[in-house]
């Protein structure tokens, strides 16, 4: 699942930066308006690819997937939830997630920190 949303991060950010082309070869026009990929900063355009680099070279440990799962599960019983992430660097996820009350110690205790948490 989560393995899902990292890929699924990096290829919005992808089809981000292809720019209009691609997107207006998968997307129909509605009653004659043309599709537009939203526009970005130069500051946004480099945080997306520092932060594409970063997501495709993170070395997951072996074993995350069973204490990830188990740090889910932790935080569903917990009835913590997780703050959103759309729109936003890495850096700044991982600080937010670092807010979360309680999440902390749920993470702690499963092997983890904000940074390990996002990144997986």
């Amino acid at each position: 699942m989560i393995f899902i949303r990292k890929v699924s991060t990096v290829l919005g950010a992808v089809a981000l930066l292809a720019g209009g082309a691609a997107h207006a070869q998968s997307v129909t026009p509605v009653g004659g308006a043309t599709p537009h990929a939203p526009s970005l900063t130069p500051e946004q355009v480099v945080t997306m690819q520092h932060d594409m680099d970063t997501a495709l070279h993170y070395k997951l440990a072996p074993d995350v997937l069973p204490r990830l799962s188990a740090t889910l599960r932790a935080i569903q019983a917990a009835k913590i939830q997780p703050p959103g992430h759309a729109g936003m660097s890495l850096d700044q996820q991982i600080a937010l997630v670092g807010q979360v009350p309680g999440l902390e110690a749920i993470l702690k205790a499963h092997g983890l920190d904000a940074r390990s948490f996002v990144m997986s």
